[in-house]
């Protein structure tokens, strides 16, 4: 694996939109202490809380930053999003939702490389807030299947990206860095959320910039897991470029596919 995992933790309790997550600061520990919650079923909460605000007619009317819940999309036009990428598979819709009638599929039937995306472009923010379902069926060695780009990164180096990834039995969260020249970094360690990632799942992810920490929420069946980590080397607030699907893929055989359903962000 490319990424090497310090996690320091944070309580798996119910969090507003934007949590304090001022423990996560640069000298916390860096242990890892993910806390696990298993309550039962989710029928409210945030999981619900997101499905109804992406389920509005349009993303200007949903109350959030953007939203999609991929039931306006008959015709697949994915006409919320600034940039859809069908490079190397297919975007299209399925009857396997979490919110019916529609969620978005990605797939691809290769061995390896750059699969297909949607990407939305937001303004300059300190705070970021996602939540989304996201399920997949990768017979792979790692697939990054959701990233978010932070524009500009700190100086000397050319990208700074948080990347959600799974492998067969696991998930992870993490902030990749590549210096100026081409070398490629993960500072900030590995935030894990559990897996595998064949089931659906809820998520939500926090990025507070101002505070330099990051940290996520994993629901599924009611049992949460939450972690979190200081952005290290921190970084400015600055715009943000938000990429969901097979954005890279390493496979071990076979074809892979993500789906999403239930996108919410707020940006502050």
């Amino acid at each position: 694996m490319r990424r090497v995992s310090f996690v320091c933790a944070l309580l798996a309790a119910a969090c507003g939109l934007f949590p304090d997550l001022s423990d996560l600061g640069p000298d916390a520990s860096s242990d890892a202490n993910a806390e696990v919650s298993t309550d039962g079923p989710v029928t409210d909460g945030p999981a619900a809380d997101a499905a109804d605000a992406a389920d509005a007619g349009d993303a200007s009317s949903c109350g959030h930053t953007f939203c999609d819940d991929f039931d306006e999309d008959g015709a697949a036009s994915f006409s919320r999003w600034d940039h859809v990428n069908a490079v190397g598979g297919t975007l299209g819709l399925s009857s396997d939702a979490v919110s019916p009638p529609f969620s978005l599929v990605a797939a691809v039937g290769g061995a390896g490389g750059v699969g297909p995306t949607l990407e939305k472009d937001f303004a300059s923010a300190s705070k970021i807030h996602i939540e989304l379902d996201m399920k997949g069926d990768c017979n792979t060695l790692e697939s990054d299947v959701f990233t978010l780009d932070v524009v500009p990164p700190p100086a000397g180096y050319t990208q700074a990206r948080l990347v959600f990834y799974q492998s067969p039995s696991t998930e992870h969260l993490t902030f990749d860095y590549v210096l100026d020249g081409g070398v490629s970094l993960a500072d900030s360690g590995d935030v894990p959320l559990g897996g595998p990632f064949t089931d659906w799942r809820h998520y939500a992810i926090d990025v507070d910039l101002a505070n330099e920490t990051f940290a996520a929420t994993s629901t599924l069946d009611g049992g949460t897991v939450t972690a979190g980590l200081p952005i290290d080397p921190p970084l400015a607030p600055g715009a943000t470029h938000l990429t969901i699907g097979l954005i890279d893929y390493l496979a071990i055989s076979g074809g892979c596919s993500a789906q999403f359903d239930n996108v919410v962000v707020d940006a502050q």
